[in-house]
């Protein structure tokens, strides 16, 4: 596992199966050509809370918030 904190527009992703992200709804959507061509067949990206406008997730997840988890709501999972 390596975790990686870079600028998605710049940084080369083809190398990438797995993406977490964490990014408002505009950015998701600009970089959504960039990831569509470097990321390889089947590579999987995770978004909380914000989604794809033309990309239908594979799975969206439920997170319980309470307490002890008052942040993110949804987890969006995609395939590429």
């Amino acid at each position: 596992v390596t975790f990686s904190r870079q600028d998605f527009f710049t940084v080369d992703v083809s190398e990438y199966t797995h993406v977490f992200t964490y990014l408002f709804p505009r950015i998701m959507d600009e970089l959504l050509p960039k990831l569509s061509k470097e990321l390889p067949k089947g590579a999987r990206l995770v978004s909380c809370d914000f989604e794809f406008k033309n990309k239908k997730p594979i799975e969206i997840i439920e997170l319980v918030r309470d307490k002890k988890n008052p942040l993110g709501k949804k987890l969006f999972v995609y395939e590429f």
